[in-house]
């Protein structure tokens, strides 16, 4: 079917209308070719269903009642506004499960990958910033036989500064989606809770030479009384492992933001903490502040939690504004992981080993996997083995284990550093691969892939909460979002324990650096150490738990093989870090406890 019968839409809960090309009041279909124009930049590595970004806008554009500064490219035919992957199956929008805040120009199953794929991604904006145009140049849809794509879609849309509009343009159309029979593609915009959206249609194909523009309001009355959770801890409120401990308390963080368009006044916030079991370990609550449209307002609650007994434990919170217009949206959940580090070695584990999916996962074609991100309790440690759980494999095709370091940018799988294949594993159970080289992570924390031998092959997924968010879907060799993050973890463990490396010399007696003190520390800590020989170079490096470098200095200064050495912690933020000590040759690693 093509879309050629309504030729207008709308107004949606906040006023936006629609009008297309066949519309006497619509635009006039214009295909602007951005490719050979100036500063015409290439979306690269697009790949199936992945996105990439957050690209700038140099400036930003009026989307519902806020501004939007950054945008991601999807594969998949859209451009959002948070870093949220849109795939199979293409929801009637609006909808308030996520992902949200997106444009859809052409939200279906598109592929970049497949032998003789040309298809390409482009965007441009204008001297004067007023103009931003993504193009999608010949993009085919998906098809399961090779190789692996069927037809060709050029499409494009253009975002205007000047009146906040937002342009669709189709210029090709051929083939048809290998998705159905249910939700195979949806062409609309979504504002940022999904309770809101403009839908130009749903399982219907776009007509070649065709344009729809969608109008931004010009006097909206809509008024939206809306506080969310925006995160705990960190910004996809990715579970944590923490080391048991009598003394360290973890830091409860959270970010409650204002995503409607009126001043709320303050509100009750709550928070708590509780073991696997539903048992109340830390309950807290608060009141924030007055917030502005689009405003969020970091906080911490008073009590924070310290971790006495290994296991799993929920960290969750929730805003309770009367009145509130998106209810799905007012709490977030974060896993947070225990683990005994004073025994020999450690599994990591977000799962609770228990496969909740007869079917687990696996992708038509066998060309892909998943993966898990990990960021260790303690630093450095040795990753002795990685196990997964498979499903099922009837006819023996294997699957490939990888381990990257997390050293990409924003914190993204880059370096390669250990690669197995697994022949023929058993099914209905664990199976663990012992790496024969163990690897030493010093700081930040590595990406572990579950990669595909051939077709039928399945993991094992665990849909009991709590949910670590930090999964992701490997299809070709693109990594992104997995789809089902936030009620799916797939079933892939890691094996660690403390390590003496060569380089690392924490248990030679004859190199020596004590704990930092003070800890808890305010401003500044100290270490003594003792190296027994001349100190040349020394540096130090901070890391917060989710692996990011939040400080560091080189000292150019020649010390004698003993003394002391101050690190600087005063614009640190309240929680838990590991400083990373090197003189010379030498790596020592400590936790500091930042309070204020």
């Amino acid at each position: 079917n093509l879309a050629n019968a309504q030729t207008s839409g709308g107004p949606d809960t906040y006023g936006y209308t629609w009008y297309d090309s066949n519309d006497p009041n619509g635009p006039v279909y214009n295909w602007i070719d951005i490719i050979p124009l100036p500063d015409a930049q290439e979306v690269k590595l697009l790949s199936d269903d992945n996105t990439r970004g957050p690209f700038a806008m140099n400036g930003s554009f009026h989307f519902y009642w806020y501004d939007v500064t950054t945008f991601y490219v999807g594969s998949n035919g859209y451009v959002a506004f948070d870093n949220a992957q849109l795939s199979s199956p293409f929801k009637i929008i609006p909808d308030t499960s996520l992902p949200q805040n997106f444009i859809a120009a052409m939200e279906s199953d598109l592929n970049f990958d497949g032998a003789g794929n040309t298809a390409a991604c482009w965007y441009w904006r204008n001297a004067n910033n007023d103009t931003l145009i993504i193009s999608w140049i010949g993009v085919p849809f998906w098809d399961p036989n090779p190789p692996s794509w069927v037809g060709s879609n050029t499409f494009q849309i253009i975002l205007s500064n000047v009146d906040s509009s937002i342009t669709m343009q189709y210029m090709e159309q051929s083939g048809v989606t290998n998705v159905g029979p249910g939700d195979w593609m949806s062409i609309g915009i979504e504002n940022n809770s999904g309770a809101i959206g403009l839908q130009h249609s749903h399982n219907v194909y776009p007509p070649i030479n065709y344009a729809i523009k969608y109008y931004y309001p010009s006097n909206s009355t809509f008024q939206v009384n809306d506080a969310s959770t925006a995160f705990n801890d960190n910004e996809t409120t990715g579970g944590l492992f923490i080391s048991k401990s009598n003394t360290d308390t973890f830091h409860l963080n959270t970010g409650i933001k204002n995503v409607g368009n009126t001043i709320l006044n303050p509100f009750n916030v709550q928070s708590d903490v509780k073991s696997f079991a539903g048992v109340t370990i830390v309950s807290n609550g608060l009141t924030t502040d007055t917030l502005q449209p689009g405003q969020t307002q970091n906080v911490q609650f008073t009590q924070g939690f310290i971790p006495v007994i290994a296991g799993t434990f929920r960290y969750r919170t929730t805003t309770n504004l009367s009145g509130d217009a998106t209810p799905s949206n007012n709490s977030k959940t974060q896993e947070l992981v225990v683990v005994d580090t004073t025994t020999a070695n450690q599994w990591l584990s977000f799962d609770n080993g228990v496969n909740s999916v007869a079917a687990g996962i696996s992708w038509q074609g066998g060309n892909g996997g998943v993966g898990m991100h990990f960021i260790p309790p303690y630093y450095p440690c040795r990753i002795n083995s990685v196990r997964c759980y498979i499903v099922t494999d009837p006819t023996a095709v294997g699957y490939s284990t990888l381990i990257y370091d997390d050293d990409g940018l924003n914190g993204a799988p880059l370096t390669l550093l250990d690669s197995q294949f697994v022949a023929a594993p058993a099914t209905g159970t664990w199976v663990t691969n012992i790496l024969p080289t163990p690897l030493v992570v010093n700081s930040g924390g590595v990406y572990v892939a579950w990669y595909m031998g051939g077709a039928g092959i399945a993991m094992g997924l665990n849909t009991v909460a709590p949910i670590s968010n930090r999964t992701y879907e490997i299809l070709g060799q693109a990594w992104a979002i997995y789809r089902n993050r936030e009620i799916e973890d797939v079933m892939i463990n890691i094996n660690i324990s403390k390590t003496t490396f060569p380089g690392i010399d924490e248990n030679d007696a004859s190199r020596y650096v004590s704990d930092v003190y003070p800890n808890p520390a305010t401003d500044f800590v100290s270490v003594d150490y003792k190296l027994n020989e001349t100190v040349k170079n020394v540096s130090y490096a901070i890391y917060d738990l989710q692996g990011k470098k939040v400080a560091e200095k080189i000292i150019n200064q020649t010390l004698t093989d003993n003394g002391i050495i101050n690190i600087d912690v005063h614009n640190l933020s309240n929680g838990l870090y590991i400083g990373k000590l090197k003189l010379n040759d030498h790596e020592f690693s400590r936790r500091i406890n930042v309070v204020r």
